[in-house]
């Protein structure tokens, strides 16, 4: 129950997909790199696919599962800076906050450290 809870204010499409794979982080991280856009699920994957190499090949065949051979608005989830707010303002472990809204352990240390962004600020964009 806690992926179901922890994803309720999630659109729809990444909220199915968040419990259906039963990680609400491999959500936002379809979110981050791919919201905003419309994009073509395929019925079947290959190792190459831009899906696998972003989730993995498991998390995107949970994808295939829900939604291939459609295309599909990836929601860009604005909603992402209320459950960062939410993490921050719970109190316990970071382990017992990570199973709480079924995020990562060092997710919920980089957002109580202040910098959960949806993007890695460690890490330098690709285009620059």
């Amino acid at each position: 129950m806690r992926i179901e809870q922890a994803s309720a204010n999630l659109p729809e499409l990444l909220q199915e997909f968040a419990i259906a794979a039963d990680n609400i982080s491999i959500a936002l991280k379809l979110s981050s790199s791919y919201g905003g856009q419309n994009i073509y699920v395929p019925k079947n994957l290959k190792e190459d696919h831009f899906l696998v190499q972003c989730l993995g090949f498991d998390a995107a065949n949970i994808l295939v599962d829900l939604r291939g051979g459609e295309k599909v608005d990836i929601p860009n989830c604005k909603i992402f800076n209320a459950l960062k707010s939410r993490i921050i303002k719970s109190v316990g472990s970071n382990r017992n906050v990570a199973k709480k809204f079924g995020v990562t352990e060092r997710y919920v240390r980089m957002c109580r450290n202040g910098n959960g962004s949806q993007h890695d600020i460690r890490q330098q964009n690709l285009f620059d």
